[in-house]
């Protein structure tokens, strides 16, 4: 409540903001979907001494909570809509897949990637690290067998990295 007695407030150009400045200075600002409500007010403060303002009747907005990481399922879903947004749409696409690599000097190693997806002649194995997995440390096989892993993310930023990825190192 403040006391508006001998007080001016003032309509801005186009009617639809009221601008009050009391007695001790300070300035209140109201906004208004249209003039006639801006106007009504303009009478009550002109024709009053105080204004209420109940509580809870201010209009705030309180921000978004910031997106937690994902937990596995969120992960998978978000891999499988990294692939689905990015130019290899169509990859063949497989769950809990185990992949084997060889590399030159003959060394095999074998791991289960959460998503494997196939386009051609390439494959993208990624994994969302959860609780207790541990990362599967395959490597890159030239321009054809790539591997992405991952923990602690949003599904947003799985969805980004994993359409980013396949994005950057598809063959033509």
């Amino acid at each position: 409540v403040f006391d508006t007695s001998s007080d001016k407030g003032t309509l801005n150009s186009t009617g639809t903001a009221f601008r009050e400045q009391n007695k001790t200075g300070n300035i209140f600002f109201f906004g208004f979907a249209n003039r006639d409500t801006a106007r009504n007010l303009s009478m009550l403060l002109g024709n009053d001494t105080s204004l209420s303002i109940a509580p809870g009747s201010e209009q705030t907005t309180t921000p978004p909570a910031p997106e937690q990481p994902a937990n596995e399922t969120q992960g998978l879903s978000a891999i499988s809509s990294g692939i689905a947004q990015s130019t290899r749409a169509g990859a063949a696409t497989y769950q809990y897949q185990p992949v084997v690599t060889v590399d030159l000097s003959s060394t095999q190693r074998n791991a289960t990637f959460d998503i494997v997806a196939e386009a051609g002649q390439q494959t993208w194995a990624f994994n969302y690290r959860t609780g207790s997995e541990v990362f599967a440390n395959l490597t890159n096989i030239s321009n054809i067998f790539f591997t992405l892993e991952f923990q602690n993310m949003t599904a947003t930023d799985i969805t980004a990295s994993v359409k980013q990825y396949i994005n950057a190192t598809a063959g033509g």
